[in-house]
């Protein structure tokens, strides 16, 4: 009903609108094409206009001078016309030269080129632009023509006068001297543009605001032509020789009436241009902006500074990048206990890496410092290199500045104070220079990190008295102070150096980043099936053998995506390491004592780990896409099985030791019945136990040592994860059938749900992936005999004492024994004791020195996982058992599989300190190949090594079990 109006009606004048001049009906935006919804939503947009504090325009006032006027009278608020707000800045910075279309303009005369665009919105019909194309070639008038899309098209059908490119620098072109025109869409961006320039229009309006700005082109600046006649309808074909004969009259520069136009372009030109300068209306107006917005920051801050704040648990991460874990401490490990997202403090954020000694000579100097400031440089770091140590630094910063009164006084106090000083001052370097005297640098701007290198670094300092002490190094308090900045200086390197607080927390961010928690699976080409999310318990003997789990998974069903849970913590430590692109890393929050300290209070870490992470787990659950099918998670997380069962997810029980464990918390109340819980095992640790189903006959000593020590709160927490374990679908061993195969029948008569042994879940897939060239242990190795080097490793957790470490150390010294010893932190000491026969190296590829030839041996603390690999390398095994299931794993080797000798006596207490001599003497009977007791149990190791090789091979257990548990996966998910 309104089109047809407008179209009958579209002629009509409008000049009861305040402060905008007569205007034809059809020019106004087209709102009888708004939907009523969308007009509503834009009356909704105008009413919130008066509560803002203020209203800009990106016009000049001296366009729009009445439509300004009326709106200041209308409105309380302040209104500042800040226009053109176009990219004029850089207008005029490069030459043509390399770029072809403004190659093209310089050779063309001058004023001689009509500039077309149309925008990057709405777009023109094609007829109709075959149209002006035509036009072009009729009219034989010089163009250049940006045309997004239809390039190659165009240039065809528009003749060989000028250009059609699908981009340009448009503000560069239409400033160009050869450009005496702009054919345009009448978008306000491009004509605020074209003012700047000075070049006159021809109006093509389509829609929008279109129309009113063509109108006050031709009609109001008069500094251009409009190409559709006024009585035209919108659809109306501007016809190839109506547009060509208006580009002919409209570029000839001899045309009275287009010389009136060009000239009253000029006059617009310059408008535009004064109101930018300083005391120009747009100039006055930013200034006037930036004073207003700075007098109310206050509360205006305030505001945003607490809604900012309410937004920030909704983000997916907190980055602090400014400071480092160790220097807030305290204030961070609160905010990660009240906030559920990951927090990473990735400071100091700073340019360290680029920074070495600074050059003292001028040719050393940046060459671009050097032309930005061609008197200050050079003197700065030739000043640097005179006085190490004993300049006064000083910076104000960037943003906020410090009163001319105040600056003053800082120059005054320096040159009063006789300290040797630099000074970056923006904006006032030769004022300051006088006053402060010849004793140091005024500069406009410095390298501030380099130049912090060599000098003592203060802000705000203010008097003479007080520089004089601070610059006093003899001073005690001054004395103190630099003791405590060299400390922070120490924490600060040691943050950002390999294994650091923000190096890790860097390396954790990239990692969760780039395998993207939220990751729409949508763009994932591979389209999963089946979504299963892995929850380790925290720790590296729980994380290692889940993640093998996950990889071994992954490569046999690679449709299978796996979302694999760590703390924040824990990601620093593993999220450098390679996974596939279908197993995916992400975080809870650090709700848990972190690992480098949780020794300390096992107790509090259990009880944390049973009580704090199931909530941010849940949450995770909640953002992951596509929803997951299968929960695999530690026995010890039972909470995660109580999730899934929530959700009506499966979830598998994953046990990371030994099944003979396992049985043994199991059948806990049988020790109870028997008499041996609790008990004293210094008076009865040899009795044996011979009653957990499916375990052979064991020392009570060698159950888990911690089970008489265990406070009622934790024995409590591992019944409720035994008794979770029925509630899951199924119960996964990282261990072999044939290893405990007595174990693995009772349990699977006793649980109703399916039990796979899957291991030995080590990277075996990668043991001989590499040749030892470039690697130092390797090279060493490969030049030993075969079957001569004694292994040692005693695990990532639980330690020796050091007492110990030194007696171990020089029993390898009087054995003559070759040795690898892997001893995380005490490398440099050990070295020193254990003499020349081996390598004591911080860290090594444990399954890789395993497996080579020359390795005859493992020492080890029993760790599960640790013996898993060197089963399936085919070495013996030297045991020294420290503390949880470590002592039925050695009882395992030892008495059950029979390959390997007990280092520490049956008999021997815990603390018992095993001389260097009984090493030295064991050590060389383990390592002497014509050993006939040693010849047996090589033989057995050798015998495992096949049990365990063919377990993994096609049609052998675990590989027949992991099948059997993949299938289960895609009949649930089906």
């Amino acid at each position: 009903m309104l089109s047809c109006v407008f179209i009958e009606r579209g002629n009509e004048r409008v000049d009861y609108i305040p402060g905008v001049s007569s205007t034809r009906l059809a020019d106004l935006p087209f709102i009888s094409e708004i939907f009523p919804n969308i007009l509503h939503h834009i009356l909704e947009d105008f009413s919130w206009v008066p509560r803002a504090q203020y209203l800009l325009f990106p016009s000049i006032y001296e366009l729009e001078p009445q439509v300004i006027d009326i709106l200041r009278s209308i409105f309380s608020l302040p209104i500042y016309t800040i226009g053109p707000l176009i990219p004029y800045i850089k207008s005029n910075d490069h030459p043509s030269s390399g770029i072809n279309y403004l190659q093209w303009l310089d050779s063309q005369p001058c004023s001689s080129v009509l500039y077309i665009s149309m925008g990057s919105f709405l777009s023109f019909s094609g007829a109709q632009m075959d149209e002006i194309a035509g036009a072009l070639r009729l009219s034989r008038v010089r163009f250049i023509w940006v045309a997004r899309g239809e390039t190659d098209r165009l240039k065809n059908a528009c003749g060989d006068m000028g250009l059609v490119v699908p981009w340009c620098e448009q503000l560069r072109v239409l400033c160009h001297s050869s450009v005496g025109g702009f054919l345009t869409h009448c978008g306000w961006n491009s004509v605020r543009e074209g003012v700047f320039a000075g070049v006159p229009f021809l109006t093509f309006p389509l829609r929008m605001d279109q129309g009113m700005v063509s109108k006050m082109i031709v009609e109001d600046w008069k500094v251009g032509w409009r190409l559709r006649k006024a009585e035209d309808k919108i659809d109306h074909l501007v016809t190839s020789e109506e547009i060509a004969v208006l580009a002919q009259k409209f570029m000839d520069l001899e045309d009275d009436e287009g010389r009136e136009m060009r000239r009253r372009a000029r006059e617009l030109k310059q408008i535009c241009h004064d109101a930018i300068e300083e005391g120009g209306s747009s100039q006055t107006n930013i200034n006037a902006f930036i004073r207003t917005s700075l007098s109310s920051s206050m509360k205006a801050t305030e505001i945003f500074l607490l809604n900012s704040f309410s937004w920030v648990p909704k983000a997916q991460y907190l980055l602090f990048s400014a400071i480092s874990y160790e220097l807030e401490t305290l204030t961070i490990d609160i905010l990660r206990s009240e906030l559920s997202l990951p927090i990473y403090t990735m400071g100091p954020s700073i340019p360290y890496y680029e920074q070495n000694d600074p050059p003292t000579q001028v040719e050393q100097v940046p060459l671009p410092l050097v032309e930005r400031f061609p008197g200050s440089i050079p003197r700065l770091f030739e000043t640097l290199a005179y006085f190490p140590a004993s300049i006064l630094y000083l910076a104000m910063g960037s943003f906020l500045s410090v009163s001319s009164v105040q600056m003053d006084e800082i120059a005054a106090g320096l040159c009063k104070s006789g300290v040797r000083f630099i000074w970056p001052v923006r904006g006032e370097t030769d004022r300051v220079k006088e006053v402060c005297g010849d004793m140091g640098l005024v500069v406009p701007w410095c390298d501030q990190l380099r130049v912090g290198w060599r000098v003592r670094k203060v802000e705000d300092s203010d008097n003479r008295g007080y520089c004089r002490k601070f610059m006093d190094l003899e001073d005690d308090e001054g004395k103190e102070m630099r003791r405590t900045a060299r400390e922070l200086k120490q924490l600060c390197h040691d943050a950002i150096a390999e294994g650091g607080s923000s190096h890790t927390i860097i390396k954790a961010f990239i990692s969760h980043f780039a395998e993207g928690v939220h990751m729409n699976p949508a763009r994932d080409q591979r389209a999963p099936i089946c979504h299963v999310v892995a929850m380790p318990y925290p720790g590296r003997g729980h994380i290692n053998p889940m993640m093998n789990l996950c990889k071994l998974l992954t490569s046999q069903k690679p449709d299978i995506l796996i979302t694999f849970v760590v703390t924040e913590e824990w990601l620093g430590f593993i999220g450098s390491e390679a996974t596939p692109d279908n197993i995916r890393l992400t975080t809870i929050p650090n709700v848990v004592p972190s690992e480098l300290v949780r020794a300390a209070d096992m107790d509090g870490f259990i009880d944390a780990i049973m009580t704090k992470m199931e909530a941010p787990f849940e949450r995770l659950m909640d953002r992951l896409e596509p929803p997951p099918c299968l929960i695999v998670a530690d026995t010890f997380l039972p909470w995660a099985v109580r999730v899934g069962n929530r959700r009506s997810i499966p979830a598998a029980s994953f046990w990371p030791m030994p099944a003979s464990l396992f049985s043994v918390f199991q059948h806990f109340d049988l020790l109870a019945q028997n008499g041996h819980y609790p008990v004293e095992l210094l008076e009865r640790g040899n009795e044996r136990v011979d009653y957990i189903p499916g375990v052979s006959s064991t020392r009570l000593a060698d159950l888990p040592h911690f089970m008489n020590r265990i406070s009622p709160r934790i024995l409590h927490h591992i019944h409720e994860d035994f008794s979770w374990v029925p509630k899951a679908q199924s119960l996964l061993f990282p261990s072999i059938y044939e290893l405990e195969p007595q174990v693995i029948d009772v349990l699977r008569s006793k649980f109703s749900l399916p039990i796979y042994t899957v291991g030995p879940l080590i990277p075996y897939g990668k043991s001989n992936d590499h040749p030892s060239a470039g690697i130092d242990y390797l090279r060493w190795l490969d030049s030993q005999p075969c079957s001569s080097v004694l292994y040692i490793s005693m695990g990532s957790f639980l330690s020796f004492s050091g007492a110990q470490m030194d007696e171990i150390a020089v029993g390898l010294r009087m054995s003559g024994v070759r040795f690898i010893w892997v001893a995380r932190g005490e490398t440099d000491r050990l070295k020193d004791a254990c003499g020349d026969m081996g390598l004591v190296v911080p860290w090594c590829e444990q399954l890789r020195v395993l497996c080579h030839s020359s390795v005859g041996g493992f020492l080890t603390h029993c760790g599960w996982n640790s013996v898993r690999e060197a089963v399936f390398a085919g070495v013996p095994f030297l045991t020294f058992p420290l503390l949880m299931d470590q002592g039925m794993v050695s009882n395992m080797i030892v008495e059950d599989w029979k390959v390997g000798w007990r280092l520490r006596k049956a008999e021997d207490r815990m603390d018992h300190l095993v001389t260097r001599e009984e090493i030295a003497g064991l050590a060389q009977k383990f390592m002497d190949l014509e050993d006939d007791e040693g010849r047996e149990m090589r033989r057995r190791a050798k015998e495992l090594k096949q049990i365990c090789h063919g377990a993994i091979d096609e049609g052998g257990s675990s590989q027949t079990n992991i099948s059997a548990f993949l299938r289960d996966i895609s009949q649930s998910y089906a």
